[in-house]
């Protein structure tokens, strides 16, 4: 509840929004598709799901996530 309270208010329209989370096994579960209700004027790129402490591969995986999202 926190994110969303955050997301409706604020003014998104024509912002880049990139979502990203840590998580135990549930991935990005409807964080995406309920992001992107919250702030229908954004531009919701690509989102990154990250299991638990991300493990070796994670600097790599940042890395290619931002690169994916033009940062």
């Amino acid at each position: 509840m926190p994110i969303a309270t955050f997301l409706e208010s604020y003014d998104f329209a024509g912002k880049k929004v990139s979502p990203f989370c840590s998580n135990g096994g549930g991935r990005l579960g409807q964080s995406v598709s309920a992001i992107t209700k919250l702030i229908p004027a954004a531009v919701v790129q690509n989102p990154l799901s990250i299991y638990y402490d991300g493990g070796s591969s994670l600097s790599a995986d940042l890395d290619a996530w931002l690169k994916k999202n033009g940062f």
